[in-house]
């Protein structure tokens, strides 16, 4: 757990502490785009549970946060497969969506206002897959734990 809270310290710190010094607090409602987090978290979801099932998805995040929870070592290297799967797409649909929020603002160019939303999808998308790479890295590197000690 303490991988967990010292990654989300360090990256809601960075955060706040730019949008601190760039204009305030109020430009942390600036982080949040809907487009952005389906771009990347819908087609991760999928394919992580495409690669194994539900249960073996939900049992990856009871393993990562509920202290309490049991499973078997084989059941604990598919949801290390899961948590992989999950944090590589991840990464890999912010890039395409940086690639699609690039595509729809030089599309239009033309109008000016049409470049800001374009241009915070374009941007959003990989900050968002990044961040759950590094969700999922820590994830992972505790249930390698829990495997370690399972043995």
């Amino acid at each position: 757990m303490a991988y967990f809270i010292s990654l989300v310290v360090f990256i809601g710190s960075l955060v706040l502490g730019v949008s601190v010094s760039a204009g305030g607090s109020e430009l942390l409602v600036l982080l949040i785009d809907i487009p952005s987090v389906v771009i990347v978290l819908v087609p991760a979801i999928v394919f992580s549970i495409a690669t194994s099932s539900w249960k073996t998805f939900s049992l990856s995040w009871k393993l990562v946060f509920v202290s309490g929870a049991e499973a078997a070592k084989e059941e604990i290297q598919e949801v290390r497969a899961v948590l992989n799967t999950f944090g590589n797409v991840s990464l890999l649909m912010g890039i395409i969506g940086t690639l699609i929020g690039l595509v729809l603002m030089l599309a239009d160019l033309s109008d000016p206002n049409a470049i800001g939303p374009n241009m915070s999808v374009a941007l959003l998308t990989i900050y968002y897959g990044t961040f759950l790479k590094f969700l999922c890295y820590v994830a992972e590197r505790r249930v390698n734990q829990r495997l370690l000690t399972n043995i």
